[in-house]
């Protein structure tokens, strides 16, 4: 059986399990408990609190890829960008005008 208990101690580092326990809206056994594989049967919602709050994917976590970002888009990156919210800007301000000229033809 797949260790996902060693990827989640090594990626916690120094951060207390009560730490990672709080971002990732779960209680501190659930971490300790998840890290020791005492759960046989990972819980999909539990597994990805977990990988969210460590910045990798749920299958990273769980050994079915060595890619700890793979499929995983980072939002931050992604929503800093200012030609991303310049295409949400003009978006938002087309769709307004499609409204309003919807009203004004009622």
């Amino acid at each position: 059986m797949y260790n996902y208990g060693d990827r989640i101690v090594k990626l916690r580092g120094k951060e207390s399990q009560g730490t990672l326990a709080k971002r990732a809206k779960v209680g501190r056994s659930t971490i300790a408990r998840y890290e020791e594989n005492k759960v046989k049967s990972p819980d999909y919602d539990t597994v990805s609190r977990i990988a969210h709050a460590l910045e990798v994917t749920a299958r990273y976590l769980l050994g079915e890829t060595d890619d700890p970002v793979e499929g995983k888009i980072s939002y931050d990156i992604f929503l800093s960008r200012q030609d991303f919210k310049d295409i949400v800007k003009e978006a938002i301000e087309e769709y307004m005008v499609i409204n309003r000229d919807n009203e004004i033809t009622k």
